[in-house]
């Protein structure tokens, strides 16, 4: 406890939470587990406001980068690529325009084929960085929105 004390007073450990409950810590420095979950949570559920478009994606920081292009849609991350969203499928699928936008890699290809397959909803392959936020940061805003709804 006095090692997480001393790396939360200097800046190095982050706590994701809802007002009554913590649900993951990040440690992006710790080279063997960078995160502690505690429990599940879909990141991006509290801003939901019904639109007609829904994206999820890999990570909350990618929730906060595909939010801040202005595409007109929701937004929600599950805690991993590979956490089961088998509770919330029904409220996904009122949706009537929904996709998956995952991580360039192995892991985020992987698990965009199972969600069409499992789900039937379509991904985004977006083949520029390792993953939006980074794409963001390396292309530029404007040109990963429109890389985004030309394939949407």
């Amino acid at each position: 406890m006095e090692e997480l004390t001393r790396n939360c007073l200097t800046g190095k450990v982050y706590a994701y939470c809802t007002r009554d409950k913590v649900y993951r810590v990040y440690e992006p420095m710790n080279t063997e587990r960078k995160f502690l979950t505690f429990m599940n949570h879909i990141q991006g559920w509290d801003q939901v406001t019904g639109k007609p478009t829904l994206f999820i994606c890999s990570s909350l920081k990618d929730v906060m980068s595909l939010d801040s292009l202005g595409i007109e849609a929701d937004f929600i991350a599950p805690s991993s690529e590979n956490a089961n969203i088998e509770p919330i499928i029904e409220w996904v699928n009122e949706y009537p325009n929904k996709y998956v936008i995952f991580d360039n890699d192995s892991t985020g290809l992987r698990m965009m084929n199972r969600y069409k397959e499992q789900y039937g909803i379509p991904y985004i392959h977006l083949e520029l960085s390792k993953d939006l936020s980074d794409s963001v940061r390396d292309h530029g805003a404007q040109n990963v929105k429109s890389i985004i709804t030309s394939l949407m």
